[in-house]
């Protein structure tokens, strides 16, 4: 093989960069997962104030911009090996799959790979910047309701 160093250089560089956007997906799907499972812990009576009716409206509304984030990231109907042929696949997995292809070999990475990143990135980026604006507009405000409603953290049932 007349391999240049040049070309492990560039398939070195290609491949932290896929890693670099596979990692930030994958750490926006853990905080949806654990953003989830807290807001599922908070419990309120609509019955004793305008306060807690005004906290599960933006609850709700939050859940469902979380879910539509997570789904375009995440096949979360796949559950085993052959789901993958009736659910398809999504952003997180087609990520994996470039970096999986481009690691084949040592070569500098292609056009077409790079064109195919280059597309992810501007198919992805948009996506974790709503779960950024998320957490900074409604998930902040939900704070700050749940703070000021002196919601009861220990409520024997």
């Amino acid at each position: 093989y007349n391999i240049k160093q040049a070309d492990y250089e560039d398939q070195f560089n290609f491949l932290q960069d896929v890693k670099k956007l596979f990692d930030s997906v994958q750490i926006t799907i853990k905080q949806i997962r654990n953003v989830r499972g807290q807001l599922n812990n908070i419990t309120t009576d609509d019955t004793l104030a305008s306060s807690s009716k005004q906290i599960n409206k933006l609850k709700d509304s939050v859940m469902i911009k979380m879910t539509t984030i997570e789904e375009t990231l995440y096949q979360t109907n796949a559950k085993s090996g052959q789901d993958v042929l009736n659910f398809p696949i999504k952003l997180n997995d087609k990520i994996s799959s470039l970096y999986n292809d481009a690691s084949n070999g040592y070569t500098a990475a292609t056009q077409q790979s790079k064109a195919v990143l280059l597309d992810l990135k501007q198919r992805t980026y948009p996506v974790l910047n709503d779960w950024q604006g998320l957490i900074k507009t409604e998930i902040n405000l939900l704070n700050q309701l749940i703070k000021a409603s002196e919601i009861a953290i220990i409520k024997p049932r």
